[in-house]
């Protein structure tokens, strides 16, 4: 259930910058358009009533995030390790069921709900963050 966005018409200008600041305006911009999934889908579980011990609230969070160049990929969801609990798995667990369901119950689809409602946004955050970072780094080329 990743969110792919398209970068093949600024791939050129980052290609331009020193591989270093390549990775750092990659990285920052996909961080930043997480933090907006990320708060997407606590507001989702907060909206469907599902913050009763608060552990899948708090587990909610960036769980890996891969750099190979132009493709890089970060995850949010579900991260039970990002915060003491007793029984990191059950909390996993509980999210599956309230995404998916089960035989007796139906599922809520709160992670998809959160995901889409926040495409458009995580969309915009990234892109406006590797303009910044295109516009200092033309700034600074000048001296």
């Amino acid at each position: 259930m990743p969110l792919e966005v398209d970068f093949s018409q600024v791939e050129r200008a980052l290609m331009a910058l020193d591989k270093k600041a390549r990775g750092s305006a990659i990285r920052n911009s996909l961080l930043k358009g997480a933090n907006v999934v990320e708060i997407e889908i606590k507001k989702e579980i907060v909206r469907q009533g599902h913050k009763d011990t608060g552990s899948l609230y708090k587990s909610i969070g960036v769980t890996k995030m891969t750099n190979r160049g132009m493709s890089s990929t970060v995850r949010v969801g579900i991260d039970p390790n990002s915060f003491n609990h007793k029984s990191p798995r059950k909390v996993a667990i509980y999210g599956f069921i309230l995404q998916f369901g089960t035989k007796k119950t139906a599922g809520t689809y709160w992670m998809t709900k959160a995901k889409n409602k926040s495409y458009d946004e995580s969309r915009r955050v990234i892109a406006e963050e590797i303009k910044r970072v295109l516009g200092l780094w033309r700034l600074l080329r000048r001296f």
